[in-house]
């Protein structure tokens, strides 16, 4: 997958921001205002897995996306490209296709548009399922 230089939050406590804005919060490339602009899934916070690392900040969970609601995030961005990343990037083996599908119609079902992003969803699956 394209790797960037930033932090995609949905959520972040308001202690955190400040915290994050004594030091220039620019400096750490955290984009806090994604929520409502990726497309989601309504129940992806079930789904979300907790990243385990070793920091000096015992008072920060730090959650990730699974790779369901990962995949749909890409698919929703509708680009080509984010296609390419999802398919090269091995996800597709590590997950059920029919609860991805599932999933994807039930999202779409909450869209804006969702002709749009049907046929983007109906491509790629013709093109990597």
């Amino acid at each position: 997958m394209n790797v960037t230089q930033d932090i995609d939050t949905l959520k972040m406590d308001r202690e955190l921001r400040n915290y994050l804005s004594n030091f220039k919060f620019d400096l750490f490339g955290i984009n806090d205002d994604c929520n409502g602009v990726i497309m989601l899934h309504p129940d992806y916070e079930e789904r979300l897995e907790k990243l385990v690392i070793d920091y000096d900040f015992k008072f920060l969970d730090i959650f990730i996306l699974g790779d369901y609601d990962l995949i749909i995030t890409k698919i929703g961005r509708g680009r080509s490209r984010d296609f390419e990343d999802v398919a090269q990037s091995g996800i597709l083996e590590s997950i059920n296709k029919n609860k991805l599908d599932k999933l994807m119609r039930e999202t779409i079902s909450f869209q804006i548009g969702q002709g749009r992003i049907q046929s983007q969803w109906e491509a790629f699956k013709n093109q990597y399922f």
